[in-house]
This record gives C-alpha cells, structure tokens and sequence, in this order.
C-alpha cells in the first residue's frame, strides 16, 4: 500500500486600529493505492516447507487493486475588533472518488462568532471576573465512509478455467446516486474564568443533525446481492456539556487542581425507512464511523 497525503496552504495578516483579520486559503489531496497479492494450496509435497510451490493440488492465486482520492479547496477568514468581539467564516469544496462524478463534490461552510463581555466598561467593578466569553457557531460535515473505495460501481467476480471465462457474478451492487452524509452542527455557550483563574471552566448546548445518512441497506438476496449502498434518514445528537476547573491551592512549590465535566446527551432517529423503525432493523440503523472533512470554524 502506498499513499500521499498533500496540502498547500496560503495565510495573510493585516491590522488597522483596533481591528485585526487573518486569511487563509489552501487546497489538499489525498491518494491511497492499495494491492494485495496472494496464493494457496493443499497438501504438502514436503513437511514444514511452506511456499505454495511444495503443495500438490488446488494451486491457486489472488490479486486485488484498489484506489481512492479526496480532494478538497477551501478558505476561511478570522477577524476580530478589540480583542472583544470575535467572528470567522470558513467554506470549502470537497471531492470523493466513491461517489459517481455526478454527485462527486460538495460544499460545507462555517461561521462563527463570540463576545468576551469580562473587556467591557461596565464589568469594571467585577474586577474578579477575568473571562466572560460568550459564543456561538454553526458549520456543516461532510462524510463518504461507505466501506467501499468503488461504491458507487457494480463489481463482479470473475471465474474461468482453461483460458475461457465461464461467469462474472455480482459481488457489489453499486450506487450511482450516491453522495455526501451531511452534518449541521449548531453550537452556543460561554466561558470563563474567576478569580484569576481559580475558577474556570464552559457551559455549551450542541445539536447536531445528520441527513442523507450512508447506509449498506439490506436487500432480498433473491436480486444476487445482500445489501446496497444508500442515503438513507436523518438522526439528531443534541445535549450540554459542563466543563469545570478549580485551583484549591497554588504557590511556588505546589499547585492543587480539581477539575470536572459532565455530558448530557440525546440521540434521535428523525427519519428512517419503515423496515427499520422496527424491532433488530432500527438497532442496525446507525451512522458510519465520521471521517470529517469540515470542522466548524470557532472563534479564538
């Protein structure tokens, strides 16, 4: 196997006043090219010999050739005025080689933005709130783990004798309507610290909701094939996550710190075919491990 992971990326930073943005704009590819080579036999001619030319009958050889490629443009923009308020934008493009190049590419952005209110004139007499930072970002995942690095082709095995093919049966059913799972996350919350950071920590709401969901849906193995790579439903992950940090005691040969979090999680099925609303189908009805090619841009 071999594999080549490339990114290129330009950055600019600027500064008027009270006001500083930075950019950046980049592209990156990926290419993974996979071959397998393999032979087998029965019995041995010779004990304790194992190359497949000591065995005698059902001499047999395997070869498998894989590609796949991910490529991707993108740009995102950070600004912020007074170090108080904070916003980025953020979008990028994205090509997968398992879909058909009809559905091929997607797009995915991001904006976010926060308030550090502690800088605030009128927080001068809590001089012991050092950080209040409220924020707040919405931005969109995309996802093309399917499994399979031709998902969208119908794949076949091939067997023959005496340099004559006798059949190609179907091993894939492929999908040529196939296309990104997509994530929309939405996030709000507020940081902060007291005390000259005794007392710190964050409070955040997420929701985030999954449509066009891939999924190897079963099939009637009377077609030739058990199961067909689809966009299937829509699910929702929502919740709170506390994150809590106390200095107990801190001097010049020893710090005492305690921390602690806590998550409150709901998980959904908003959208599913009928035959999976029920009984073992809906407990199979579950997303694809996430391979993120967006992360919502959040604000610094």
């Amino acid at each position: 196997m071999r594999s080549l992971n490339q990114q290129y990326l330009a950055t600019y930073k600027t500064a008027w006043g009270q006001h500083s943005a930075d950019f950046l704009l980049g592209f990156e590819r990926y290419d993974r090219h996979t071959e397998e080579i393999s032979a087998s036999g029965q019995y041995l001619y010779r004990d304790g010999v194992w190359a497949v030319n000591n065995t005698i009958n059902q001499r047999k050889g395997y070869g498998t050739y894989n590609e796949y490629s991910t490529a991707g443009f993108f740009g995102r923009v950070n600004y912020d005025w007074a170090e108080k308020y904070f916003a980025s934008f953020s979008f990028r493009r994205d090509g997968s080689s398992r879909f058909h190049p009809d559905h091929r590419w997607g797009n995915f952005w991001s904006l976010s933005g926060a308030w550090d209110v502690a800088k605030e004139s009128f927080m001068k007499p809590y001089r012991w709130v050092d950080l209040l930072k409220v924020k707040g970002s919405f931005g969109q995942q995309g996802n093309d783990d399917i499994g399979n690095d031709y998902a969208y082709l119908n794949q076949y095995k091939l067997t023959g004798a005496n340099s004559a093919l006798s059949d190609a049966d179907l091993t894939y059913k492929g999908n040529k309507d196939l296309t990104w799972e997509k994530s929309n996350s939405f996030n709000v919350g507020v940081d902060f610290s007291l005390w000259n950071g005794k007392l710190a920590g964050s409070v955040e709401y997420f929701n985030r909701q999954t449509t066009d969901m891939l999924y190897n849906k079963p099939v009637a193995l009377s077609n030739g094939y058990a199961t067909m790579p689809m966009n299937i439903g829509s699910m929702r992950n929502s919740g709170v996550e506390i994150d809590l940090n106390s200095v107990l005691l801190h001097n010049s040969q020893f710090k005492w710190t305690v921390g602690a979090n806590a998550t409150f999680l709901s998980n959904k099925i908003l959208k599913a075919p009928p035959r999976l609303r029920q009984g073992r189908h809906q407990r199979q009805f579950a997303p694809l491990p996430r391979r993120s090619k967006h992360v919502p841009a959040q604000p610094r």
